[in-house]
Formats: structure tokens, sequence, C-alpha cells
């Protein structure tokens, strides 16, 4: 939860529970995919391509499990400040001028709707 002897504004407990939420499940969803995908490769099942790139230029075979673990953690860290960011942007609460609307026609939008 949010420690309350922060220098720093401190997230309600609601907020703070769903970015964690969604870090976290991002993160599983994320390591279990990239075991499955790695799975059906060593079964020779077809791996779909990432950005025109073979699975395994990515994932090299002798990568541990638990280097993938890690890097599905940090990828969650990522989804879960994103996640954040844009709550406090709805909310009125980060309003950085400009921001929203750059990242939206920026090359880092890659096309997906509001869910």
């Amino acid at each position: 939860m949010s420690k309350t002897s922060s220098q720093f504004d401190v997230l309600e407990d609601d907020l703070y529970m769903r970015t964690a939420f969604h870090g976290a499940f991002f993160a599983r969803m994320s390591g279990d995919g990239v075991m499955l995908n790695r799975t059906k490769l060593l079964m020779g099942v077809p791996v779909p391509l990432i950005i025109e790139r073979s699975f395994e230029s990515y994932i090299r075979p002798e990568v541990s499990v638990a280097e993938i673990e890690k890097l599905a953690l940090r990828a969650g860290v990522h989804l879960s400040m994103g996640y954040l960011l844009d709550q406090m942007i709805k909310d009125k609460r980060a309003e950085v001028r400009g921001f929203e609307n750059w990242v939206r026609k920026s090359k880092l939008h890659l096309g997906l709707s509001d869910a």
C-alpha cells in the first residue's frame, strides 16, 4: 500500500491496487506467453513473428526460466507505469501540456483503441 510517511503524495488504495494488478497480470501473462511460444518452437509448431522477426531471434532457447520471468516483471513495471500515467491524465491530476496528444500522434502509438 501507499506509505503515509512518504514525503511525496501517495496514491489512494484503489488506484494503487488497480495499477499493481495491471502490472502483475501483464507480467504473468507475458512470462507465460514466452514460455508457451518457446515450448511450441521446441515442438516444431509455428510461432508468430514479432515485428517481422522470428520469436527465437528475441528469446534464444538457452534463456532460462528465471531470465524470462525477470524480463516479464520488467515489462509489467513498464505497463503499470503507463497505466498509472494514463489514469492520472484522465483524472486531470497529471496535466502535461500536449503530452497525451503527442503520445497519440507519435510513432509510439501502436494503433490500439482504449480498452
